[in-house]
């Protein structure tokens, strides 16, 4: 978008590989987890924010680093690739819960 205007259509794979705007979101070997281009932000932690309320705004002001236009590439990508980032967040929780379990022991 650019404006409000559409600037860029089509699949997923086509769109990573023209080097556009929607490119800005990549598959990095860390974890094998989809971050953010120039950060370590992975998507899924974005996506769960917003999920739990957090507007763009809000978002912004904890990963101050983001742009709008990146947090809303995210969403695209978000919304292209759902299984694999809900599976991300599933990971997550995961991992946090035997984290939790470990410091109690």
């Amino acid at each position: 978008m650019d404006k409000g205007r559409v600037v860029e259509t089509g699949v997923h794979d086509e769109l990573i590989k023209s080097g556009g705007d929607y490119s800005r979101i990549v598959k990095e070997s860390l974890d094998n987890r989809s971050i953010v281009t120039g950060t370590r932000i992975p998507v899924w932690s974005i996506i769960k924010w917003y999920k739990l309320g957090m507007s763009v705004e809000d978002i912004i002001r904890d990963f101050s680093q983001l742009t709008p236009s990146q947090i809303h590439d995210t969403f695209s990508y978000y919304y292209d690739n759902q299984e694999e980032i809900e599976n991300d967040i599933m990971e997550n929780k995961l991992v946090e819960t035997q984290r939790e379990g470990l410091k109690r022991a």
